[in-house]
């Protein structure tokens, strides 16, 4: 399968602030690949951070909502944060990205659904308004929300719980790549 990055490196180079997000060292391997290697060696959060930044930003969204959904316990059906994330994932227009960020800025930040808000939240637009003109969004805030959204829900697991979680959030996200187009 290729994905818009060639290398992992590539994709490491991209993204400076996956270095923080994930503790390893990116090489020449295809990310996908990699992503697997770290899975295979228990490096699950670092496979789900890659994961995050490897996805483009609608899908990005769209598996951390699945990935939220999954536990109920955390997601109560009437959550207006994730339903504003999975409203633009439906219908990825600036008004449904805006009510998204709204979400995220008046939620609570220990909840992982204010993340996946913000996930949606930050796909494009501006930060703020200044004199000197808009201060674009980081094209990494997606990736780092949707990855904080999924590191919070997994904090509050136990053990085991946490660590099943984020097998069927890599499953998912491989799964979601797969069934891309050729993004070369």
């Amino acid at each position: 399968m290729k994905t818009r990055f060639s290398t992992t490196r590539a994709l490491f180079d991209e993204f400076p602030t996956l270095r923080q997000a994930a503790r390893v060292l990116p090489g020449e391997e295809e990310p996908v690949a990699f992503v697997r290697q770290l899975a295979a060696s228990g490096k699950l959060r670092d496979a789900v951070a890659i994961c995050a930044y490897i996805l483009r930003k609608r899908e990005a969204v769209a598996w951390t909502c699945r990935c939220l959904r999954s536990k109920p316990e955390l997601t109560p059906p009437d959550d207006q944060a994730i339903l504003a994330a999975e409203a633009w994932v439906a219908r990825p227009d600036e008004e449904a990205r805006d009510i998204a960020h709204r979400w995220g800025q008046a939620g609570d930040h220990n909840k992982p659904t204010t993340w996946a808000a913000y996930a949606a939240g930050f796909t494009s637009g501006n930060l703020a308004v200044t004199h000197e003109g808009p201060i674009r969004v980081p094209p990494h805030l997606t990736a780092e929300s949707a990855r904080v959204a999924l590191v919070l829900a997994e904090t509050q697991m136990e053990m085991d719980e946490a660590q099943r979680f984020l097998k069927g959030c890599l499953e998912a996200a491989l799964r979601a790549l797969e069934s891309e187009p050729d993004q070369s």
